[in-house]
């Protein structure tokens, strides 16, 4: 197969970035993963003909130094902070976004970010699709999804000043086998280690999920078809209840489920991702019902 452009995906380590890394590889790319440190990067050096670059995405000099010598057509931005501390999810989520458009003054790329279901305000409303009101303000209570809504709305104002071509993606509850993957290793073992799943969602809660070998696939939808630039899209497969998800890891493990709000009567958001699927002919590859059923049996084989 031919190579095509060189791709940066930044993030790289991680659950996400990782996997589309070697899909992109796969798919006949040139790939550079971008990582903070080396030394994390065990697993990436196992990815036959992938390139490594030790760049912080938070250090506008060292993007514009490997992009002197490596000059991406495409940037995949997985990097992300998801952790509780306010100034490192200031970094990894807003100034992070603000390099990579300053980078893109100097060489010009098209921007993928890969953002969050999470960047919505469903105090200012319960449609949710891609026009919904987004959080405007850092919030210590919610660090997650406000600081990815301010890198959000930064690259939307690139996008309408015209000084980015990008593509925002805005995806569910990712699930997929990978030592990182939070919806199928990390909360199912914390889960049974804590021998209890007493926690505060309302076992009705709706949850979109999506499945990794789909969001790969539309990750390269958006970089192969112009349609995608300039866009915004919710991506999910499914829309499934908490229990869905909660029920049949709880059966397999063998701890108890409360449900915090079983007798109330809630009003719940409405999720909707057609955009992609109309604009790209996004179709999932993978359901919700057979990830799902692979985390299960993780769980009931190793006892």
């Amino acid at each position: 197969m031919q190579t095509k452009s060189i791709i940066w995906v930044t993030g790289s380590n991680g659950f996400v970035g990782s996997t589309f890394c070697r899909y992109l590889l796969d798919s006949g790319y040139t790939v550079m993963g971008l990582v903070r440190e080396l030394e994390r990067s065990a697993e990436l050096r196992h990815i036959e003909g992938l390139q490594i670059s030790p760049t912080d995405v938070g250090d506008l000099e060292q993007l514009k130094s490997l992009a002197g010598e490596s000059p991406p057509s495409a940037i995949v931005h997985c990097a992300a902070s998801v952790g509780p501390e306010l100034q490192e999810a200031e970094t990894g989520n807003i100034t992070s976004v603000k390099n990579l458009l300053r980078l893109a003054a100097f060489h010009p790329f098209h921007l993928i970010h890969v953002s969050t279901i999470s960047v919505y305000d469903l105090s200012k409303g319960l449609q949710v699709d891609e026009s919904a009101s987004l959080y405007r303000n850092v919030m210590e209570e919610n660090l997650y999804g406000t600081t990815k809504a301010m890198g959000d709305l930064l690259i939307q104002k690139a996008i309408g000043e015209d000084r980015v071509c990008a593509t925002i993606l805005r995806p569910g509850a990712i699930m997929g086998r990978h030592p990182r993957s939070s919806w199928s290793n990390r909360v199912p073992a914390r889960l049974r280690e804590k021998g209890s799943a007493a926690m505060p969602i309302p076992l009705d809660s709706p949850m979109p999920w999506l499945m990794i070998e789909n969001f790969c696939h539309a990750l390269d939808l958006c970089l192969s078809n112009p349609v995608a630039r300039g866009s915004i899209y919710n991506l999910f497969d499914e829309v499934r209840l908490w229990r869905d998800y909660l029920l049949p890891i709880a059966a397999a493990a063998g701890f108890a489920v409360e449900d915090p709000q079983q007798a109330a009567k809630l009003d719940f958001p409405r999720f909707f991702a057609e955009k992609i699927r109309s604009d790209l002919g996004y179709l999932p590859r993978r359901t919700f019902a057979s990830a799902l059923q692979e985390v299960v049996k993780s769980i009931a084989e190793t006892g």
